[in-house]
């Protein structure tokens, strides 16, 4: 079990700096997640400026890092629309199925949306198509 999670961070028990933990395989730093973010949707409807509570917390720390990698479960949920706030760039993970590229779309539309809104440094840097089967006549078709 984590001591910490972005779950604490984001309802303030604790700070990033604090509940940060450095990977030693990689040196890398991570701020990791459990069962309770996923229940947090509800719980954050209540919460005063939730759209900034993440990119707060990064910019309290901004001068640590380089960059700063947010991973978001595939839905376009309160909690992705905080992590996309939060950041200046957008990579969209898709499968080449019929509505994985329809969803692809929406969030390509959600990007703009936040862009003209609460983010207006925020940009898509492209799509990552996997689980390519390269011989699939259809997956050919929704890649092109």
């Amino acid at each position: 079990a984590l001591p910490h999670t972005v779950y604490d961070v984001l309802w303030g028990e604790t700070s990033l700096a604090e509940a940060r933990q450095t990977a030693e395989s990689c040196g890398y730093d991570v701020l990791g997640a459990n069962r309770e973010l996923a229940g947090a949707e509800v719980e954050l409807v209540s919460l005063e400026n939730r759209e900034r509570r993440l990119k707060d917390a990064i910019e309290s720390v901004d001068a640590d890092y380089d960059f700063v990698l947010i991973d978001c479960p595939p839905s376009l949920n309160g909690l992705t629309r905080m992590a996309w706030t939060a950041s200046d760039r957008v990579a969209i993970v898709t499968e080449p199925s019929l509505f994985s590229v329809a969803a692809t779309q929406r969030a390509f539309r959600a990007i703009d949306e936040l862009r003209r809104g609460v983010s207006p440094r925020l940009r898509p840097v492209g799509v990552v198509v996997n689980r390519v089967r390269p011989q699939s006549i259809e997956h050919q078709y929704r890649i092109d």
